[in-house]
């Protein structure tokens, strides 16, 4: 298998972009079994990952136009 190694810069992602990237991160290690070994997030108690979750949620024009919510995600 080839390796391709690629560098880029932060600001070539839109805010859209990296508000999903962070709110499927937060999302994984509140509810996956298994989650991505995240320190940050570790260190956060549910309670705040979860405000951090609403909160990306609620600022995120991507969430109005069809990507899932939590709720959807959820079957809430």
């Amino acid at each position: 298998m080839s390796k391709i190694t690629l560098t880029a810069s932060i600001k070539q992602f839109s805010t859209q972009q990296l508000i999903r990237e962070l709110w499927e991160r937060v999302y994984d290690n509140l509810n996956d079994e298994e989650p991505q070994h995240d320190p940050t997030l570790e260190k956060l108690p549910h309670y705040e990952k979860d405000s951090l979750r609403q909160a990306l949620e609620e600022a995120s024009p991507v969430y109005e136009k069809g990507y899932p919510s939590y709720e959807a995600v959820n079957d809430v």
